[in-house]
C-alpha cells in the first residue's frame, strides 16, 4: 500500500519575492521515477486482475460459492477497490508530487486507505476464525451463511468507523499538500500506535494462534481419524482453504511490515532524519 507520509518527501521550490504570497513549484518526474511508475503500473494492473477474478470466481462457478471463499472474495474486493481508487492518486502523486484534486478527495483518498486496509485485515483474521471451527468441530458443514454475511457487513462497518478519525484529520496545505494527520503531534503518533496494533500485531496473533491449534490437532489428534476418512473430499477441501489462507496472511505479514516500520520512523524517530 502508498504511504500517504511520501508526500512530505517530495522537493518542493518556494519563491518569496511577493512578500503577500508563496509560488509553489512542483518538481517534475525523473528518469528513475518514471521507471519505478512504470512498475508500479504493471504491478497495479496485475493486482486489478487478480483480485477481479477472485472476486467474480465465486459468482460464476457454484463449486467456489462456500463461506470461506465468501471471505477470500470479500478480501479481493478490498484490494481491488483499493487499486481502483487509490492506487491512481500513488501514481500520480509519483509524477507530479503537488496535490491537485481538493479538500474532498483529499479526505476520500486517506480514509478509503484506512478503510480498504482494515477490511483486508479483518477478512484474513475472520477466515483464520473461520477456519480453526470449521477444521476442528464435530460439524462438518461449512459456517451457515446467515453468519458469514453478518461477519463481512460488520467487517465493513467497523472498518469504516476506523476511518472516520482519518477523514476529519485530513486536510491540505497551501493547496498542494494532502495530509491525513497532524504531523508529529501526540494524536498523529497515538493514532499510528493504534493502528499498528489493531490493524497488524493483535491479527497476526490470533491468525497465527488458530493455524497453530490447526496444526496441532491435525498432527496430534486421532479423533478426526474417522471423520477424515468418511469425508476425505471435504477435508481436503478445507485443507485447501487453510493453505491459500495462509498463504495470504504470510503474504501479508512480510509486506505490511515495512508499512508499518516506515510509518513509526516517520512518527517517532523524525527528527533523525528530517
Amino acid at each position: 500500500m502508498a504511504d500517504y507520509y511520501s508526500y512530505y518527501g517530495s522537493s518542493f521550490s518556494f519563491s518569496t519575492s511577493n512578500s503577500s504570497s508563496n509560488v509553489v513549484k512542483c518538481p517534475g518526474p525523473s528518469t528513475a521515477i518514471i521507471t519505478g511508475v512504470s512498475v508500479m503500473c504493471v504491478v497495479g494492473a496485475f493486482g486489478i486482475v487478480s483480485n477481479l477474478a477472485l472476486f467474480l470466481i465465486p459468482f460464476l462457478m457454484k463449486a467456489f460459492r462456500t463461506s470461506p471463499n465468501a471471505l477470500v472474495t470479500n478480501l479481493a474486493l478490498a484490494d481491488f477497490l483499493y487499486l481502483i481508487v487509490n492506487a491512481p492518486f500513488s501514481i500520480e502523486h509519483e509524477l507530479f508530487p503537488c496535490f491537485q484534486f481538493g479538500l474532498i478527495m483529499c479526505k476520500i483518498q486517506n480514509g478509503f486507505t484506512v478503510t480498504t486496509q482494515a477490511v483486508t485485515v479483518f477478512s484474513l483474521t475472520a477466515g483464520a476464525i473461520e477456519r480453526h471451527f470449521a477444521l476442528l468441530s464435530r460439524n462438518p458443514q461449512s459456517t451457515s451463511w446467515n453468519i458469514v454475511i453478518f461477519t463481512i457487513c460488520t467487517i465493513w462497518a467497523i472498518s469504516l468507523f476506523l476511518s472516520i478519525p482519518t477523514v476529519l484529520a485530513s486536510h491540505t496545505v497551501r493547496d498542494i499538500l494532502c495530509v491525513p494527520l497532524p504531523l508529529f503531534e501526540i494524536s498523529a503518533k497515538l493514532h499510528e500506535l493504534l493502528r499498528f496494533l489493531f490493524l497488524y500485531l493483535l491479527p497476526l496473533v490470533i491468525i497465527a494462534w488458530c493455524y497453530t491449534a490447526i496444526f496441532r490437532e491435525l498432527q496430534n489428534s486421532r479423533q478426526l481419524t474417522s471423520k477424515i476418512y468418511q469425508s476425505r473430499h471435504l477435508q481436503q477441501a478445507r485443507k485447501r482453504s487453510a493453505f491459500v489462507f495462509l498463504s495470504i496472511i504470510t503474504l501479508f505479514a512480510v509486506c505490511y511490515l515495512p508499512y508499518f516500520v516506515y510509518n513509526f520512523i516517520f512518527h517517532f524517530l523524525s527528527e533523525l532524519f528530517w
